[in-house]
């Protein structure tokens, strides 16, 4: 009877002479390697077994070999209930948040990340403190006078789910095609980070009513000199230290972000120049509008846009092992020949104050 691990393509596994418990330990770490990611501190156990030049079948013959159930096709649907499953699921999802940290850099410069308890809406409370003069503190010596606090409901940001269930087929661990795995899950963080950036270029598009109900845009927080330029911006600068709370109060709110399309993407880099790179740039795609520009506060400051998450979950895609099974039109379970992934990104994202932003208009 032939062995069910044997590797069509390079021929039998290769036996490894190394404890099981370092194998499992560096699992995570041997498979990013294999997958071309970078890893810091590596395992010893990992660089071993990639100078040794070990292939997937011979880690998964190493590890599941005794199994019963490691046989013909059922090799992979034994995996998931293996070690090796849970760390090819680590290291491909150590590809999909590299992917998603360098498409997020952007757009998470000018959010406020909260996260949200139990998956519910969170309410983004707005607290406005008085302005203190003389009439909030007695003669020297004398007892200090509370100065009043306002605490604003502010505007209800929920979270929702996306999530992609998919099969990696036997032939992929067999043929070991782990930097396939690696790519194809990189690929989905990478989309799965643009999802905010479309949702903001939604909320600015529709300038829907905030919680006072107000447009996110009025004439106290838009430019009447059009064009991104100096005089445009000299504008929006001022617009932004002379914004009040809903209470009534000045912020003096400092611009720090220009929100731009692509389109003006040169134009904002030298009027940034020009003016001591004093903003950071971040490009939108999804704008609507070719010529208008934004110009937010810093989010630690006075936040515009909230994005949140569950807080069981964290601020980024997830990925797991499922069994690789469904269910055929009768209701019968079929198992499939791979290992099945899912994908998940869960997060919420609104806009709760117009204080920190100002609107640029076009030419």
């Amino acid at each position: 009877m032939s062995d069910p691990l044997v590797d069509p393509f390079h021929g039998m596994a290769k036996t490894i002479r190394h404890r099981r418990s370092d194998v499992l330990e560096c699992l995570s770490d041997w498979v990013a390697l294999r997958a071309d990611l970078p890893v810091e501190d590596p395992h010893p156990t990992a660089l071993a077994l990639i100078e040794r030049g070990y292939r997937t079948t011979d880690v998964a013959h190493f590890l599941i070999g005794g199994d019963p159930d490691a046989t013909g096709p059922h090799l992979t649907r034994s995996l998931t209930n293996h070690d090796f499953g849970d760390a090819l699921s680590t290291a491909a999802g150590a590809a999909m948040g590299s992917a998603y940290n360098a498409q997020a850099a952007e757009w998470s410069s000018i959010v406020r990340s909260v996260s949200s308890k139990g998956m519910k809406g969170l309410e983004t409370p707005v607290v406005d403190i008085g302005e203190l003069n003389t009439t909030n503190f007695a003669n020297a010596g004398g007892p200090i006078q509370t100065p009043l606090i306002q605490i604003d409901s502010g505007d209800r940001v929920d979270v929702n789910s996306y999530a992609l269930r998919y099969l990696v087929a036997r032939e992929l661990l067999v043929n070991d095609d782990v930097g396939a795995i690696a790519l194809l899950n990189a690929q989905l963080g990478g989309a799965y980070a643009k999802l905010p950036p479309q949702r903001i270029a939604a909320i600015i598009s529709a300038d829907a009513a905030l919680a006072d109900g107000e447009a996110l845009f009025t004439s106290a927080n838009s430019t009447s000199n059009t064009g991104l330029d100096v005089t445009s911006v000299n504008e929006a600068l001022g617009l932004l230290r002379t914004a009040t709370s809903r209470a009534g109060n000045v912020q003096n709110v400092r611009g720090a972000h220009l929100l731009i399309p692509p389109t003006l993407e040169a134009t904002a880099a030298i009027l940034n120049e020009s003016m001591g790179r004093r903003f950071n740039i971040v490009v939108n795609s999804w704008l609507t509008s070719d010529t208008d520009g934004f110009l937010l506060a810093s989010p630690s400051e006075s936040p515009v846009f909230v994005y949140t998450y569950p807080d069981s979950i964290g601020p980024r895609p997830t990925l797991d092992t499922t069994p690789a099974q469904d269910r055929d039109e009768t209701g019968a379970v079929v198992h499939y020949d791979g290992l099945a992934f899912v994908a998940r990104y869960t997060f919420g994202l609104n806009a709760v104050a117009r204080a920190g932003i100002c609107k640029i208009t076009g030419s």
